[in-house]
């Protein structure tokens, strides 16, 4: 990936963060279309779709790597965001649980995650 394609990734991370998901949307979908298939990509545009509420594109594209990414605790990370935003409570319990046990060292980012609270409140009911 050049400078360029790297400064834009890098831009719509940041903006997806800020709840930016205009600007984020425009940044990522500058980089060309060869370059999607990678699959930082991929996780990023799941993102990006999850923040906007796309759930059925997102679970399209998370179904679409699920074979290359299981032990993977971002997919799993993912995983669970998409089922506590699809109100699928024990499937988003189960995915953030494996996410858990796959990272050694999750981030309070991830684990204080506003899509993941629902979760956590969940279950401890």
């Amino acid at each position: 990936m050049n400078m360029q394609r790297y400064r834009s990734f890098e831009a719509a991370r940041g903006y997806i963060g800020l709840g930016m998901l205009q600007e984020a949307s425009e940044e990522l979908y500058e980089i060309p279309v060869e370059e999607r298939k990678n699959l930082s990509f991929i996780k990023l545009e799941i993102e990006l779709l999850l923040a906007q509420g796309v759930l059925d594109q997102a679970d399209t594209l998370l179904s679409a790597i699920s074979d290359t990414c299981k032990r993977d605790p971002e997919w799993q990370y993912l995983r669970a965001r998409f089922f506590a935003r699809s109100s699928n409570f024990p499937e988003a319990n189960r995915h953030l649980m494996k996410a858990i046990m796959l990272d050694n060292e999750p981030s309070a980012q991830i684990l204080n995650h506003p899509d993941l609270d629902v979760i956590w409140t969940w279950s401890t009911n």
